[in-house]
């Protein structure tokens, strides 16, 4: 979960230290993650914390009782995230609703009683989400080229991409339609289809089928006015579809 969010993870030895350490930049999170809040152990995770002279500690688990969260603040470098919780910021971050950025300055604690820092965020998701696409992936022809047959030619996403829409009833979330569309098609999928592109930011496969919707989405087979971060086919996408089974 912690490269989805754009962290380098480290992981680390659950018997003597940590579960975990996310970095970015310049802030490092140490990660305990934990099945069931009887295993959570507050002050062990803050000590991790001034261990690894880390930044802070995040703290997941499927829920926390009054009594966790009380003693993470009273020790000021934890923060605690539900796994849910988890989930729903990495959905957020694979639609490129916000950035790395945006999710250190949520995950860390701060100094500061001022809450713009966490209004401005939310305020972007609801108001403005073309400016917090700030990790688009770039077209394939301006990424470093693999050798031909390295990869997975890009129109072999149409049939996976059209069919999973159909599948899930017409639209589908990005996030969603890709892992239906990597199912599809893992068999097929190479070694470098595999690799992040040159700019690290997204695995080129994801960056070559987010660029064939683009397609056809110009095309009119796939809707040009559906709400942000949602596929939908259009009745010519339907049309498409047959015609490719059939040939």
């Amino acid at each position: 979960m912690g490269e989805k969010l754009g962290f380098k993870v480290t992981f680390g030895d659950y018997q003597r230290g940590p579960d975990g350490v996310w970095n970015y930049k310049d802030v490092s999170l140490v990660i305990e993650s934990k099945t069931s809040p009887t295993w959570l152990e507050i002050k062990q995770a803050s000590d991790y914390v001034k261990d690894e002279k880390a930044t802070s500690g995040l703290i997941i688990c499927p829920s926390f009782s009054e009594d966790h969260i009380k003693a993470a603040g009273g020790y000021g470098n934890i923060r605690l995230l539900t796994a849910d919780g988890l989930c729903k910021l990495t959905e957020l971050k694979d639609e490129r609703l916000i950035s790395t950025d945006d999710i250190v300055s949520i995950l860390i604690p701060q100094e500061t009683v001022k809450l713009d820092y966490l209004v401005d965020i939310i305020y972007k998701i609801r108001t403005k989400p073309e400016e917090v696409i700030k990790e688009k992936p770039k077209p394939p022809e301006e990424v470093e080229r693999p050798r031909r047959g390295e990869t997975t030619p890009q129109t072999d996403y149409t049939l996976p991409i059209l069919e999973t829409l159909i599948e899930m009833g017409g639209s589908g979330r990005m996030s969603a339609v890709l892992d239906r569309v990597y199912d599809k098609m893992k068999d097929r999928l190479t070694p470098k289809d595999l690799e992040k592109v040159p700019s690290g930011t997204v695995i080129r496969w994801k960056n070559y089928a987010q660029w064939e919707r683009q397609r056809l989405k110009s095309e009119g087979y796939l809707k040009k006015d559906s709400p942000f971060g949602i596929w939908e086919i259009t009745e010519e996408g339907r049309k498409l579809y047959e015609s490719l089974k059939e040939s």
